[in-house]
């Protein structure tokens, strides 16, 4: 009887533990170019309490969406065991706004998912510096145009 409660116990925990977790989410971040209404990488100026949001600056909107997916899609990147890591405000992030109205904001090691009126944590850590070369580019892009 012991041991039924050990391994129920054990069993219990192991469950809560990847519930918490990554583990059972999503693998891989993919964007999926065909579902994607606009990409915009911001700023977040001022989080807005009970709305779950940020205020936020736009730095840079991207005309090509399909080169800058492929770019994101591209880019090394790894699950998150943990707990999720938060946004902050001063971030400069990718914002995807989708056709259906869901949106991804993104940054290196954390990410936030707005799906079906639903908000969570992303458990993604992108490769740091390509992640903020793809930024700087497409920054350095809209400078160019504003000239």
């Amino acid at each position: 009887m012991k041991n039924k409660l050990l391994v129920c116990v054990l069993c219990a925990s192991i469950v809560l533990f990847c519930c918490s977790c990554g583990f059972f989410g999503p693998q891989k971040y993919i964007c999926e170019v065909d579902n994607v209404k606009q990409i915009q990488i911001i700023q977040l100026d001022r989080y807005v309490e009970g709305e779950y949001r940020y205020e936020y600056t736009v730095l840079a909107q991207i005309t090509d969406v399909q080169a800058f997916v492929e770019q994101l899609n591209s880019i090394e990147h790894s699950v998150n065991w943990g707990e999720p890591s938060v946004l902050y405000t001063g971030y400069i992030i990718i914002r995807v706004e989708y056709l259906n109205g869901d949106v991804d904001e993104l940054y290196s090691n954390a990410q936030c998912f707005s799906r079906d009126g639903t908000t969570n944590g992303g458990f993604f850590f992108f490769n740091k510096e390509q992640f903020d070369s793809l930024i700087d580019t497409y920054l350095e892009i809209e400078a160019n145009s504003q000239r």
